[in-house]
């Protein structure tokens, strides 16, 4: 989850000004502040069945939110969450494929990105999803909202300007509470549970 500090509070404005544009009044549905955070790791997902995204072997049966959280807790036993803090520096403010809108991540350097890609991989190793598509190439990211409407070009235009502004001077170094495992029905909430 992300801390209070310098970055929260310059994320808080940005979301505000944002907000206040026509397209971020009818086009985004914003996430709760409570729900701000950058995942490491994003787990077994309980929504999606596919074989290349689901843990060889993993049943799919009724109980399945118990047995994958189960199967999760054994994989970061093997390999702890790594501690933090988690040196990251803000690339992006803009959409994502997947239909949201927030601020995209890099590791601050070489030995940040070594450190985070090769727990991602163990756990992945671990967890049985090495396989999944999209795991080498994952981009770190904290989610502000998701599209749900098409704005027209006028108001698009005012909210990309709105965005570039607000991108003029750069942001403070996000700072991220230690990791958890966290359960989770939709965007707005995740709940920490014991690894």
């Amino acid at each position: 989850m992300l801390a209070d500090g310098p970055f929260r509070e310059r994320l808080c404005a940005i979301r505000a000004s944002l907000g206040a544009t026509e397209a971020g009044r009818t086009a985004i549905a914003w996430l709760p502040e409570s729900s701000w955070h950058m995942t490491l790791f994003d787990g077994v997902l309980l929504n999606e069945e596919r074989a290349e995204y689901w843990p060889g072997g993993l049943p799919r049966g009724p109980d399945r939110a118990e047995v994958t959280l189960n199967h999760m807790r054994a994989a970061i036993r093997q390999h702890p969450i790594p501690k933090p803090p988690y040196r990251m520096r803000t690339t992006c403010l803009g959409g994502f494929e997947t239909g949201g809108f927030g601020i995209r991540f890099e590791e601050a350097d070489t030995a940040e990105r070594r450190r985070l890609r090769a727990w991602r991989d163990a756990i992945a190793a671990a967890a049985g999803l090495s396989h999944r598509p999209g795991h080498r190439t994952y981009v770190f990211h904290l989610t502000l909202g998701y599209m749900i409407a098409w704005p027209d070009q006028a108001a698009a235009e005012a909210f990309d300007r709105a965005a570039a502004r607000e991108l003029a001077s750069p942001l403070p170094p996000p700072d991220f509470l230690p990791g958890r495992l966290c359960v989770f029905a939709d965007m707005t909430r995740f709940d920490p549970v014991d690894a």
